[in-house]
């Protein structure tokens, strides 16, 4: 099976287990409550009024979208130059820097996760509007980072593109990516 079969694959499979899931909150209305209310608490911060709820979602938003652009960023640099076991030799930074900038990217994530949890668990509401912030941003990044590569998708691994002996591109009518 194609690596991209398999990643199609388990998209699909993700989404078919995140459907019960949803058919259950849509079932309990009272659980989609939307805007503030005196039940709704954050951090210890009653949320019942709408400067404070849109101040709420403003930030969890932001947060959100900083940790996607960070994390597509900044910590898979890290994870790469520490976690690559093929990477012996490590290029502008030292040994030391690394350590130190791995381990202060892991504490300010840990503490990030405090603050969108205790989101999440106060109300879907704004978990789900912190939720879709990041997927847009993460979306703007994919796209750019997928745009300053090439793609060969006739072919798994550059072994196999180099064994065939055929050109990397054939044109077509259809095709309006290249």
């Amino acid at each position: 099976m194609r690596t991209y079969h398999k990643t199609l694959l388990c998209v699909i499979l993700n989404w078919i287990e995140l459907l019960p899931t949803l058919i259950f909150l849509i079932s309990f209305s009272e659980i989609l409550e939307i805007g503030p209310s005196e039940k709704l608490f954050v951090l210890g911060i009653k949320i019942n009024t709408w400067g404070k709820y849109i101040s709420l979602i403003f930030l969890s938003s932001l947060n959100k979208s900083l940790d996607v652009f960070i994390h597509n960023l900044g910590g898979q640099n890290i994870k790469f130059l520490i976690y690559d076991p093929n990477l012996t030799t490590i290029y502008g930074f030292s040994k030391p820097q690394l350590h130190t900038l791995s381990n202060v990217f892991a504490i300010s994530k840990s503490l990030n996760l405090v603050f969108r949890f205790s989101i999440i668990v106060s109300r879907v509401d704004v978990a789900i509007f912190s939720f879709l912030t990041g997927n847009f941003v993460d979306n703007l990044l994919t796209g750019y980072l997928l745009s300053k590569k090439e793609f060969f998708e006739k072919f798994e691994s550059k072994e196999e593109h180099d064994n065939s002996k055929l050109p990397l591109y054939e044109t077509s009518e259809n095709d309006f990516t290249r």
